[in-house]
């Protein structure tokens, strides 16, 4: 199966380390309409509850420290994906 994620930031990243986890036979590749060279902070608070749950779903991703997730950007979170055999690009234009 072939999956195209549109978007490098944390949904698309993290849906897409969970597919590949899921399925390692898949091919999943995340688009991202940003060039590498820019970057955006975000950040997200979680509860207690949900932490657990993440944990459960994928502890190795989840017990690292997070950082910028832009597609082509040296980050964890994309070191992450590309571990987990995750393709991260540039969109085309």
């Amino acid at each position: 199966m072939k999956v195209n994620v549109i978007g490098g930031g944390p949904g698309g990243l993290y849906a897409s380390i969970l597919l590949k986890k899921a399925n390692p036979d898949w091919e999943i590749t995340v688009y991202e309409r940003d060039p590498a060279e820019n970057t955006y902070g975000w950040g997200i608070v979680f509860s207690v509850s949900t932490l657990g749950a993440l944990r459960e779903a994928d502890y190795e991703s989840t017990s690292v420290s997070p950082t910028s997730s832009r597609a082509g950007t040296p980050s964890t979170s994309t070191t992450a994906a590309s571990t987990s055999g995750v393709v991260a690009t540039d969109s085309p234009d």
